[in-house]
């Protein structure tokens, strides 16, 4: 019997070669898909995870600034009218007169280390805020509920 070869010795070692090197690379990318696969089941629960803390993070954002913005009232033309100095926050803070960001985070560090303010007066403590200041920001303290003292 007479027999062809379709390749030639070397033909067959490169086509055996590419052969090998194509099955590895198709392993390979099915190991690859399911280690991907499995990163992104193990992902998931996590990413849920993280989605509840943001959710939680939020809520508790929001409620803060419920609290701030109930802190203190305005006039119809957007001037402050009161501020409840026990409950107030920074930034409501810095609505009162001559209150930049420094003096209004040294209240917040008197009132949190000593105690709310019993008095109006008692704002005397605090450095930056002297007798002159003081005039000009007592008119817009409340010591007690915010409610009950800005109503006309």
């Amino acid at each position: 019997m007479f027999k062809t070869k379709l390749f030639t010795d070397k033909e067959s070692v490169a086509i055996g070669f590419l052969a090998i090197t194509f099955i590895i690379g198709m392993g390979i990318n099915y190991i690859r898909d399911g280690i991907a696969e499995e990163r992104l089941e193990e992902s998931v629960p996590l990413m849920l995870k993280e989605i509840a803390k943001f959710e939680k993070t939020s809520a508790m954002i929001e409620s803060r600034i419920a609290e701030e913005v109930n802190t203190f009232r305005l006039n119809e033309d957007g001037s402050l009218k009161a501020i409840e100095i026990n409950k107030a926050g920074f930034e409501a803070l810095t609505l009162l007169p001559g209150i930049g960001p420094v003096i209004a985070e040294r209240i917040l560090t008197r009132r949190n280390n000593e105690g709310p303010f019993e008095r109006a007066e008692d704002l005397l403590s605090v450095r930056g805020i002297g007798v002159k200041k003081f005039a000009k920001i007592e008119k817009f303290i409340v010591m007690g509920n915010l409610d009950n003292s800005t109503e006309e």
